[in-house]
């Protein structure tokens, strides 16, 4: 697939016990939405949708979402619809206060909240952060703490190994 209407860039994030398709859209304000972006959407959906994994459309779609009144916004609703995704963000995105950037999930994975820094930091655009606590990707981080062989005495070392033997023993019994 080779959208004309928008660019696209997409991947897969893995951890070892998930897989989550990520995939990012920008559509240029300049040009007007038409039938061919929803035609080319739905196409690039129809594929997402194949993916056993969670899913994460994110991207700046230049749809008025928050102009419920909006022919746009209103098809790309019905569009989400069809495919059982909902769209995330209900805050505006960007210095016109209108919601353009969006973050799409299946119904089942959605975000259970969502921030939106002001504009005007890096871009007329802002930040969207969203928290995905159905989505188990990170795997427990583990602190440890050990010490260089090479500079404990030799005496220390029989006594350290014999300490970790005890307690290798003592929580496999």
């Amino acid at each position: 697939m080779k959208p004309s209407t928008f660019e696209v860039l997409g991947c897969t994030l893995r951890s070892a016990s998930l897989n989550v398709v990520s995939v990012v859209i920008y559509r240029p304000g300049s040009e007007a939405v038409s039938e061919r972006f929803f035609d080319e959407l739905t196409e690039l959906l129809e594929v997402v949708a194949t993916f056993r994994s969670q899913v994460i459309v994110t991207g700046d779609f230049d749809v008025h979402v928050n102009d419920r009144t909006d022919r746009h916004s209103i098809r790309l609703a019905e569009l989400l619809t069809t495919f059982d995704m909902q769209q995330a963000v209900t805050k505006p995105t960007h210095r016109s206060s209108s919601t353009l950037d969006l973050v799409i999930t299946r119904s089942d994975g959605c975000s259970s909240n969502c921030t939106v820094d002001p504009p005007d930091v890096v871009s007329d655009h802002s930040l969207v952060v969203c928290d995905f606590p159905s989505i188990p990707f990170a795997i427990r981080r583990v602190t440890q703490t050990c010490r260089p062989w090479k500079k404990m005495d030799r005496a220390g070392r029989v006594q350290h190994r014999a300490l970790i033997v005890t307690t290798v023993l003592m929580q496999r019994g």
